[in-house]
């Protein structure tokens, strides 16, 4: 379990899903953020 079979630009396979991830919150939180201030434009 301990053996590293995958890796690409020195990071592993689950240090990939990490940055993915954090990639994925980054985008909802610009998402989100744009959502509210489109919102508090109106009123």
């Amino acid at each position: 379990c301990d053996d590293i079979q995958w890796q690409w630009l020195s990071l592993t396979m689950a240090q990939w899903m990490v940055v993915v991830f954090a990639l994925y919150l980054i985008s909802l939180a610009v998402v989100l953020v744009i959502d509210w201030r489109r919102d508090r434009s109106r009123h």
